[in-house]
């Protein structure tokens, strides 16, 4: 008895210790078939240590490890080596190295984190160790409608408003009300189209009454205080102010009926206030939807195609060395990469081959000429052209300039990759999803 009790023990303490070597061994070897199930050839891993013994031990340097792992496995795209028991995979390949690092960046934006931001603050939270958390995702379109809204505030009223600090302001909401073609307007604007002279008998405004008295108190306010107290703007009233009090030229009264000022008796312009009042109207809502829009979709295009976004912020930054940090106009249109990435493209793959692709450039000074002519006219052409064109790319161009220096545009889980238009009946078309990207601070380099 005593002698199966301890053939019993001692068989008992043999399988703990084989339950004990296995454990280990698999502990020590776990992930370890991480590339073999992968095809991916690799540097053979010790118990523990992964393939880190010649640096742990001082034999080698990490330079000498990297050189021999890429000559023993050239030719081949891929390579692997454990650090410990993780996985580090060596990218051999030129054309993979551009793919991860420009076109498919939005699937490799972090570094590896040594230590955490919130045990290191100083070292893990510097900007080589930012995560993707650090891309905070973004309505593009509320953005670019704010900031639209601002520079038309400044450049057509003559006043001052920062839609980002404020974003209740009542300049914007009065704006976004005006510029909302949808629900009523649609049916109104339908109205016109099917029965306009029922519609103008029964004197049925489009634009919204409230929005409408804002702008006019505006813009009437501001003359009356820029007559009395002799101020002077360089903005759109000052000059529709200054128009009334100039005699007309020669060329105006033969073409005065091109206008939609007419030539009082007086021999000057009879340019009302209410007549500025619509042409600050107009400019409003010729810039607000229109250059928010183009800016939303430009945004949209750079995020998803990283190569153009990377080859931009490079000129952008080459202008800013150059100018040392001094935007000019005269430096924006000198910028010939960022006028290919802002130009518009029609749709129609027999006057533009793929037209779906983003492809700035078509638009190279190479390229150009074999653009049929008439067929390209994203402002119209002509006498009847959009007179606020300049306006309108200049604002774009120096919204992207300022954009790009400072943050990188990321595709984010909210991004629609493939843009599909919503059935919105907006004044410009937006796509079912909205524009939702990720900006992301950027390190620009001296």
């Amino acid at each position: 008895m005593c002698i199966f009790s301890t053939l019993w023990s001692f068989s008992y303490w043999i399988t703990i210790v084989i339950i004990l070597i296995y454990v280990i061994h698999l502990v020590a070897t776990w992930n370890y078939d991480y590339f073999s199930k992968r095809n991916i050839p690799y540097s053979r891993p010790v118990p523990f240590l992964g393939s880190m013994t010649p640096q742990l031990f001082g034999r080698k340097s990490n330079a000498d490890v990297v050189w021999e792992l890429y000559k023993k496995y050239k030719g081949h795209r891929l390579s692997g080596f454990f650090q410990f028991h993780k996985p580090i995979t060596f990218i051999n390949d030129s054309e993979l190295i551009k793919m991860i690092m420009v076109k498919d960046f939005d699937h490799f934006v972090d570094h590896e984190t040594l230590i955490p931001s919130e045990v290191d603050p100083l070292f893990g939270g510097n900007l080589f160790f930012l995560k993707d958390k650090d891309v905070h995702t973004m309505d593009m379109k509320d953005f670019f409608t704010r900031f639209a809204s601002d520079v038309i505030a400044t450049a057509a009223f003559g006043i001052k408003v920062n839609s980002m600090k404020d974003p209740t302001n009542e300049f914007y909401k009065a704006g976004k009300q005006l510029a909302n073609f949808e629900g009523l307007k649609n049916l109104i604007l339908l109205g016109y189209l099917f029965c306009s002279k029922l519609m103008t008998m029964l004197r049925i405004p489009f634009l919204a009454r409230g929005a409408s008295d804002f702008f006019r108190n505006v813009v009437k306010t501001n003359i009356r205080t820029r007559e009395k107290e002799g101020i002077i703007r360089p903005d759109m009233i000052h000059l529709l102010m200054q128009a009334r009090k100039v005699e007309p030229t020669k060329d105006t009264e033969q073409d005065e009926n091109t206008g939609n000022m007419s030539i009082g008796k007086a021999g000057k312009l009879d340019l009302t206030d209410e007549d500025i009042v619509a042409q600050a109207v107009v400019f409003f809502l010729a810039g607000f939807e229109t250059t928010s829009t183009l800016l939303c979709y430009t945004a949209h295009l750079l995020a998803v195609n990283e190569d153009a976004q990377v080859r931009l912020q490079s000129e952008i930054d080459d202008m800013l060395r150059e100018t040392e940090e001094n935007i000019t106009y005269e430096a924006i249109q000198a910028m010939k990469y960022l006028d290919m990435v802002i130009s518009g493209l029609h749709r129609d793959p027999e006057l533009f081959p793929e037209p779906d692709r983003f492809d700035p450039e078509r638009f190279s000074e190479e390229n150009k000429s074999s653009i049929k002519p008439f067929t390209y006219m994203p402002f119209g052409i002509g006498q009847r052209s959009c007179i606020g064109n300049r306006f309108a790319l200049m604002e774009a161009k120096v919204a992207l300039v300022y954009l790009l220096s400072k943050f990188s545009l990321r595709v984010v889980d909210k991004t629609t990759v493939e843009i599909t238009f919503s059935a919105n009946n907006s004044l410009a078309p937006t796509p079912k999803g909205g524009f939702w990207l990720g900006i992301q601070l950027r390190y620009r380099k001296e």
